[in-house]
């Protein structure tokens, strides 16, 4: 038991440390010029796991099912960045930035919006955020992953083809001469 339990906590402390780091380095811009190690970097990182964790913590009191969490994380991951990284490296000569994050924000808008309008989630009550409604039922669930996949789609594609992507050359590596090999000296006894 203790075994399972070191397990999810160094789990949840990577997952806490490793958004932490991205929301600092790619939302906030620090540490660019510097290490991550530094200390201005180590603080803000440190800072940004607390809203991280009091929001984890809330979800998890509200949802005691952790396998419907982990499914809804998955959800969002497929609604919001599938499409953006599959299409972002096989369709290189239209992906952009502006398609990417297009995608992004539907696609999790759109899985967001139905998780709160759908009563259930995989078939256990939605206790986390559901909004009563008479447009969705029971029997949208499981239905709304697909349906923000779909959009996050049509979002990349969309803005894909209305925006001009922009290539940027990448210079080649300076060429280093090849190591010049001898021969070994034969050994006299």
């Amino acid at each position: 038991m203790s075994g399972i339990v070191t397990a999810s906590l160094t789990t949840a402390s990577g997952v806490l440390l490793s958004c932490a780091a991205v929301i600092t380095r790619n939302i906030f811009r620090l540490g660019q010029q510097e290490s991550l190690e530094s200390s201005g970097a180590m603080t803000a990182t440190r800072i940004a796991m607390i809203p991280m964790a009091l929001l984890g913590a809330f979800v998890a009191l509200r949802i005691p099912q952790t396998g419907i969490l982990l499914t809804l994380t998955f959800d969002l991951l497929l609604a919001g960045l599938v499409v953006p990284f599959i299409l972002g490296l096989y369709w290189k000569s239209r992906g952009t930035v502006s398609a990417a994050m297009a995608a992004i924000i539907a696609g999790v808008s759109v899985r967001v919006t139905l998780f709160a309008l759908t009563p259930t989630i995989y078939g256990m009550d939605n206790t986390l955020l559901y909004i009563p409604n008479s447009i969705f039922d029971e029997a949208m669930d499981g239905w709304a992953t697909f349906i923000a996949a779909a959009i996050s789609l049509a979002a990349y594609v969309a803005v894909a083809m209305m925006t001009k992507p922009v290539h940027v050359a990448i210079p080649a590596p300076p060429a280093t001469p090849a190591p010049v090999l001898r021969q070994p000296e034969p050994v006299h006894v």
